[in-house]
């Protein structure tokens, strides 16, 4: 016989209190969005996060991530053309400032954090990929200011362990179990956890 799960009170999470009262700043940091990137699937559902926010008139800004060597990567048409795209519908399209490597993922959470830090967001929603949220959690985790008084979500879109556990791969890289590490600890550490399926919540 399966054990049920507690209900859990979101309410009393910093910042949600008073939520259904007011417009939020919301950040969704993200490595892929429809436009920038061609298809897939995190890039599919984020998309449409984003746009259920946007209908629902809280203000969104997309922290993008796919970065490298100072430039955010686009599949068609330039960055520029996307910033404008979206600044039509009141959403703000920015990216880190990367200029490392694709595969520098604690370098990329590290910028994604000092980000964050700048700003005032009432909420942050990461997925667990490439692990962009571990430095933010950590801080939070440690008590620092701004990120204690915000809510933080993770997404679980599928993990790079999960990936590489599905196509039979090996890892080959020590990037990669780094990647591990910190998409784990992104997903123990946030404040909400978004399964879009029981399957990839339990793997």
């Amino acid at each position: 016989m399966k054990a049920k799960l507690a209900p859990v009170d979101f309410k009393q999470l910093p910042g949600l209190k008073t939520a259904s009262k007011r417009t939020l700043n919301v950040c969704v940091v993200t490595s892929e969005i429809l436009g920038p990137v061609k298809n897939g699937g995190i890039g599919t559902a984020t998309s449409a996060l984003i746009d259920s926010l946007a209908a629902n008139g809280h203000r969104v800004t997309i922290l993008y991530t796919l970065v490298q060597r100072g430039q955010p990567e686009c599949a068609e048409r330039n960055w520029a053309h996307w910033v404008d795209q979206l600044a039509e519908r009141g959403i703000t399209l920015t990216h880190i400032p990367h200029s490392g490597d694709y595969r520098d993922w604690l370098q990329k959470s590290w910028l994604v954090k000092q980000h964050l830090a700048l700003h005032d967001f009432d909420a942050v929603y990461f997925n667990e990929h490439h692990g962009s949220g571990y430095y933010t959690l950590a801080a939070k985790r440690a008590g620092l200011k701004p990120f204690v008084n915000r809510v933080h979500c993770v997404i679980t879109h599928g993990s790079i362990e999960w990936v590489f556990n599905t196509n039979d791969q090996r890892l080959n890289r020590a990037t990669d179990l780094e990647m591990i590490g910190v998409e784990r600890r992104s997903v123990e550490w946030a404040d909400v956890v978004i399964g879009p399926s029981q399957y990839l919540l339990k793997e």
